[in-house]
């Protein structure tokens, strides 16, 4: 819902039983589902007790508004203990359930216990999807875990799941350029551009940063090159990495080409952008096009930091 929605989804709520109109799982459901912002999930709680107290069944689908709105407020344990309540009121849990878990979990730090969801959502003869192990995989890129993404990984190709979501793919990239495994990778990038993985800029962004620490400059210059070349277009964080990229391997002539090509392509720049290029001036070699570069700084009306 949007905002002020929730009121006016209680308000009518409401008016239904003053009204003595009879209120049933779906209605009750619909209201906690309007209540999950950070602001109102203790709205929407209320509302799943009432369910209760009134004698409207509980099921599936309004545990797992509940539990979105525990996760998005960063309520994990609260979020945990409605799930332990549907197992003991013998209630099915279903995917979205698992997936709603996965997020809370995430939110909430508490990576340790939210990874063994998969096993339990294995023994309630559950398939895990993409949205499963798309949200796993963004846990453990969060907390840098580069093997156990590759591990997931591994499970979804051999257990059936074999559709890679774009945020899948992100949080594998992500994760492994966290843990500096840029080789792994860009392994896993070539791989998915190969068998046609639909990919953004986020993920050859993951990709180039993952290349910035070993000063593979010219590998992430080829990346950014392969954006272009499939018709992705770069933007302030892929040229900022790659000039930097290029700056700690000592690499000038190629942080002024990657910042010549970021204003071709008439993309913001601000002072940080610039004093890779302003740096160019104490060598040498670099000083006519380190200058060029201040030049054009002032002349934008930036001021250098």
């Amino acid at each position: 819902a949007g905002q002020g929605g929730w009121a006016r989804a209680v308000s009518c709520l409401r008016d239904m039983q003053f009204s003595s109109i009879p209120l049933n799982s779906f209605t009750y459901t619909s209201a906690i589902s309007c209540c999950t912002g950070h602001y109102t999930w203790r709205l929407s709680a209320g509302l799943w007790q009432e369910m209760a107290r009134v004698g409207v069944e509980q099921n599936v689908f309004s545990n797992n508004a509940v539990i979105k709105a525990f996760s998005r407020a960063s309520e994990h344990a609260k979020a945990v203990s409605t799930f332990q309540t549907m197992q003991v009121d013998a209630l099915q849990p279903d995917v979205v359930t698992f997936n709603t878990l996965l997020a809370s979990g995430k939110a909430g730090h508490q990576w340790k216990g939210t990874l063994g969801l998969v096993q339990c959502l294995r023994e309630e003869g559950l398939e895990p999807s993409y949205v499963t192990f798309g949200a796993l995989t963004s846990l453990c890129a969060s907390v840098q875990h580069w093997h156990r993404a590759l591990g997931l990984l591994g499970i979804m190709q051999t257990g059936g799941s074999r559709r890679l979501g774009l945020v899948t793919c992100n949080a594998l990239v992500t994760a492994l350029e966290r843990g500096q495994q840029w080789q792994s990778a860009l392994h896993l990038l070539r791989k998915w551009t190969y068998c046609c993985v639909e990919l953004d800029t986020i993920t050859y962004n993951g990709a180039i940063s993952a290349t910035e620490y070993p000063r593979q400059w010219e590998i992430a210059r080829e990346l950014l090159q392969d954006m272009q070349f499939r018709c992705m277009r770069a933007d302030d964080i892929s040229y900022h990495t790659v000039m930097s990229s290029a700056q700690q391997g000592g690499h000038w002539r190629g942080a002024i080409i990657a910042m010549r090509a970021m204003s071709l392509a008439r993309l913001p720049a601000g002072p940080v952008t610039y004093s890779i290029a302003i740096d160019a001036l104490k060598h040498d070699m670099m000083w006519r096009p380190g200058l060029e570069a201040f030049e054009s700084l002032l002349a934008r009306g930036v001021l250098p930091d």
